[in-house]
């Protein structure tokens, strides 16, 4: 379920949300508020160790699929706004530079919080309290990049 549900859900999401994009007045507020009921999953993440130990693996998989809904119909959002901006002749690359930061960015990411992870053993938190850290960041930082747009 965690590697097959959310490229699932995100398929699914796409047409309709695609419909809502394009039928709202207001593009960006509709954007930001899927963009940000995406950001909102962190911090349901961060939940699930309060769960009933029986129902967690299956609420965790559970919420990473349905936040992809949000995610795809988020990125549909973002293109659509961008292409309002942009010169269509751009937009290809401007979305190609976006892309190629943002993997950079990931990358790096990924390794800084890799390395600390591997020093949680020397931390008073246990393993998970960590993780609940980190997701409830990682909502701030969401948060913060819905105010800059």
């Amino acid at each position: 379920m965690l590697s097959a549900m959310p490229a699932i859900v995100a398929v699914i999401a796409l047409i309709p949300g695609a419909m809502i994009i394009d039928s709202t007045k207001n593009k960006l507020r509709t954007t930001l508020l899927i963009c940000f009921g995406s950001r909102a999953f962190f911090l349901l993440y961060a939940l699930v160790p309060f769960l009933p130990r029986m129902i967690q693996p299956f609420s965790l998989a559970a919420l990473v699929g349905l936040r992809n809904a949000f995610e795809s119909v988020w990125q549909i959002g973002y293109q659509s706004l961008m292409a309002d901006v942009f010169p269509k002749n751009e937009l290809n690359e401007i979305l190609g530079k976006r892309s190629k930061y943002n993997n950079i960015l990931t990358i790096g990411a990924t390794f800084v919080l890799g390395t600390y992870l591997t020093l949680y053993e020397k931390l008073p938190i246990s393993s998970i309290g960590l993780f609940q850290i980190l997701f409830i960041f990682t909502l701030a930082i969401g948060t913060w990049e819905i105010y800059q747009y």
